[in-house]
Formats: C-alpha cells, sequence, structure tokens
C-alpha cells in the first residue's frame, strides 16, 4: 500500500511509478536529440543549398556581365565599321568629283546621328520618370 505523506496529503510515489517516470524521461531525452540531430541535418543541408544557390548566382551575373560587355563591344564595333565605311564612301565621292553626293552622305549621316543622340535623351528622361514613380514618397 503507498505511503501518505503527513505533511501534504499526497501519496509518495512507489518504485515502479518512478522507474516509468524515469524510463519516459529516458525515451523523451532519446527523442529530443533524434530531434536536435533532424534539425542540424535539416540545417547543414539549407546552409549547403545556400551556398550553391550563391555560388550559382555569382556564375549567372558573371555571365551576364561578359554577355554586356560582348554586346557592347560588338555594337561599337558595328558603329566603327560603319562610320569607316561611310567615310570611305565620302572619301571615294570627293575623289570621283561629285560634291552632291558627298553632301548628300553627310547629310544622312548627322540625321541619323542627330536621332540617336535624340533617342538616347528620351530614353534617359522616361527612365528617370520611372524610377522617381517607383521611389517612395519623401515627408
Amino acid at each position: 500500500m503507498a505511503k501518505i505523506n503527513n505533511q501534504v496529503g499526497v501519496k509518495a510515489p512507489n518504485a515502479d511509478q518512478i522507474s516509468q517516470f524515469l524510463e519516459n524521461q529516458r525515451l523523451e531525452m532519446d527523442l529530443r536529440a533524434q530531434e536536435l540531430a533532424l534539425q542540424k541535418q535539416h540545417d547543414n543541408h539549407g546552409f549547403e543549398f545556400s551556398k550553391k544557390a550563391l555560388d550559382a548566382q555569382l556564375t549567372d551575373r558573371n555571365q551576364q556581365r561578359e554577355n554586356a560587355l560582348r554586346l557592347q563591344r560588338n555594337v561599337y564595333v558595328l558603329i566603327g565599321g560603319l562610320s569607316i565605311l561611310a567615310a570611305a564612301v565620302v572619301v571615294a565621292a570627293l575623289w570621283m568629283d561629285k560634291e552632291s553626293v558627298a553632301i548628300e552622305i553627310i547629310k544622312t549621316v548627322a540625321l541619323l546621328i542627330a536621332g540617336g543622340v535624340g533617342g538616347y535623351g528620351i530614353r534617359g528622361i522616361k527612365e528617370s520618370r520611372m524610377t522617381q514613380d517607383q521611389a517612395p514618397p519623401q515627408p
């Protein structure tokens, strides 16, 4: 029969209850250790995934920069080639005493350059307006 603690009026636990309690505590600690191991494994996998994602992003950004530089270089080569070709045609026209042809070529090139500069300026204005529209209002 269980003893009664006279001071509080609570039965003292017997040996079976204590051993069952200790066994439950041991099982709970084992379960907690497994949970911690799984959490650590999850964190390690997340860390590895993050590293690989950052490496992939770095590679992608480097390739994007290289592609942009290559494109810009190709545009400059094209513009330079067309400029040399236009200059050669103007020189050839002047050499053959066809000043009117040379003047028309120069007018056309000047109009193309003016259109390009104007278009570039309009694009800059539109981009600045778009960034101002997206910016948060100032207090």
